[in-house]
Parts: C-alpha cells; sequence; structure tokens
C-alpha cells in the first residue's frame, strides 16, 4: 500500500499541468507580439527617416525655384530699362503670381502627409517651365565675346500668343457653307481691286497675303476653298440634292398621311361590323323570346 500511495504522490495533479501548460503558451503569445511592435516601431522610424529627407528635398527644390524666378524678374526689369524692349506685362504678372505661390509654400511647414507631396510635386514641375531664356551674345570675328551697352534677350511668349499668330497665317476657307464661302471670296476679290484701282501696290500685297494664307493651310493638309467657280458649282450641286431630299421628304410624309387614314378607316369599318353583329344577336334573341314579331 505505501509503494502504491508513493506512486501516487510522485504524480502531479491535472490541474497543475494545464496551468503550466496555459502559462507556456502565455509566454510564446507575449514574445510574438513584443517581436510585432519591435518590428513595426523600426517600420515608423523609418518611414519617419524618408518623411523627413523629402521634405528637406522638396523644400531645396522650392528655393532653388524661387531663386531662379527673382533672377528672371531682375533680368526682365534691366531689360526694360536699358532697351526698353516691349516685354509683356502678362508675363510679369505670371511670374509674380508664381513667386506668390512658392513664398507662400516655404512658409508653410511640412505636415509630413503622403498624400500632398504628388501635388506640390506637380506644381514643381510646372513651375521648372518659367526658366529664363539663353541670352544672345554678340561675337566678333573670332568668336569672343564683344562688350555692348544693349543687352539683347529672347521673349518667350505663351502658346495662346502663338496660336494667334499661327491663325493669322492660315486661310479660313474652309467648311462646307458653299454659299457664305463664296460671298467671302467675292468679298475679297472686290476689296482687291478697289484697293488696287487706289493704290496698287497696297492691292498687290493684300493679294499676296491672301495667296500666302492659303499656301499655308495646304501645307498644313487643309482643304482651301477658294475658286469661285468651284464653289458656285458646290453651291448648285448643295441646293439641287436639298430639293431632291426636300421631294423624298414630302413624298414619304403624303405616303404616311394615307396609311393612317388607311388604317382609321379600317378600324372604323371593324368597329361598325362588330356593333352590327351584335344588335343582330340581340333582336334573334328577342324574336326567340316572342319580343319581336318577324315582318312587324
Amino acid at each position: 500500500m505505501r509503494q502504491k500511495g508513493e506512486t501516487l504522490g510522485s504524480k502531479k495533479p491535472k490541474k497543475e499541468v494545464k496551468a503550466a501548460e496555459t502559462n507556456g503558451t502565455d509566454n510564446s503569445i507575449n514574445d510574438v507580439e513584443m517581436k510585432h511592435q519591435g518590428k513595426k516601431q523600426s517600420r515608423s522610424a523609418k518611414s519617419k527617416k524618408n518623411k523627413g529627407k523629402e521634405l528637406e528635398k522638396r523644400e531645396a527644390r522650392l528655393e532653388e525655384l524661387r531663386e531662379k524666378l527673382r533672377k528672371k524678374l531682375e533680368d526682365m526689369k534691366a531689360a526694360k530699362k536699358n532697351s526698353g524692349a516691349a516685354i509683356p506685362t502678362q508675363e510679369e504678372k505670371r511670374l509674380r503670381r508664381k513667386q506668390g505661390k512658392l513664398n507662400a509654400k516655404l512658409k508653410k511647414k511640412g505636415s509630413g502627409q503622403s498624400n500632398n507631396f504628388h501635388k506640390e510635386d506637380k506644381a514643381l514641375e510646372a513651375a521648372q517651365g518659367l526658366r529664363s531664356p539663353p541670352q544672345n551674345k554678340i561675337v566678333n570675328q573670332n568668336g569672343q565675346p564683344v562688350k555692348s551697352k544693349f543687352d539683347f534677350s529672347v521673349i518667350s511668349f505663351d502658346n495662346n500668343h502663338s496660336n494667334r499668330e499661327e491663325k493669322s497665317h492660315t486661310s479660313d476657307l474652309h467648311g462646307r457653307d458653299y454659299k457664305r464661302l463664296l460671298e467671302k471670296v467675292e468679298k475679297r476679290q472686290e476689296k482687291v481691286g478697289q484697293l488696287k484701282e487706289k493704290d496698287p501696290e497696297a492691292g498687290r500685297r493684300l493679294e499676296e497675303k491672301f495667296q500666302w494664307q492659303s499656301m499655308m493651310s495646304k501645307a498644313r493638309g487643309e482643304k482651301v476653298k477658294d475658286d469661285p467657280t468651284l464653289l458656285k458649282k458646290a453651291a448648285k450641286r448643295k441646293e439641287k440634292i436639298k430639293e431632291k431630299k426636300g421631294k423624298k421628304w414630302e413624298a414619304r410624309k403624303i405616303a404616311t398621311q394615307d396609311m393612317q387614314h388607311k388604317k382609321q378607316e379600317k378600324r372604323q369599318a371593324n368597329i361598325d361590323k362588330r356593333r352590327d353583329a351584335s344588335k343582330e344577336k340581340k333582336r334573334k334573341k328577342m324574336i326567340k323570346k316572342g319580343r319581336i314579331i318577324p315582318g312587324f
């Protein structure tokens, strides 16, 4: 009995075994959580460092662009004073607006939000297009620069101005409104003829201008319709097509009206037929019951 008691006493109870197992699992879970927390902290530290570097780079680029804008404005002022060149005020205003935006961005502190990085980078790329154009240097026969009182600079205009210039050098005689085009061509010819009577040289220049516009338009692949005879033929052909289509449309309208009239007549005939049939049916019933005597 003692031996059995000793063996039983040497074994641990089940509750103690379960508690030890649960303690071991809790310790392993805590170790995993500590590892994850350490990884998160290292990632957050790396992201903070990267954001700080991006902010520093962006501030440096903004400062560089601000300096370029300031130099460009100074060059424009100097060009105005020295040579009296007709620099457009719109360009200067645009530069000043860009400079104001860059100054406002520099005053703001970097928030560190990654969502705003792309917008600011786009603004920087747009502002980089305002680099001052290279100045023309006067050189002698040996290729050495010559000092001069006058400073010639290249003035860059915006795209709208260049588009307006292109339109002024091209012809507007295109489209399918042949009557309008014919009137325009006839007015041009009349204007050139009247001007030639007063001033032959001015009339010749105006005629050459119109010819040059048509040539430029043709070079760009556009169809220039400036031949009066062809325009007259095209206008007549268009009128004939219009008349033909009008006749077809009238015939179609008449055909549809006839079809509708026939359908209405057929419908009315069917209604009358059904009404007569119902009346005849009622009459037969009444004759059968003796209410109506046939022949009376």
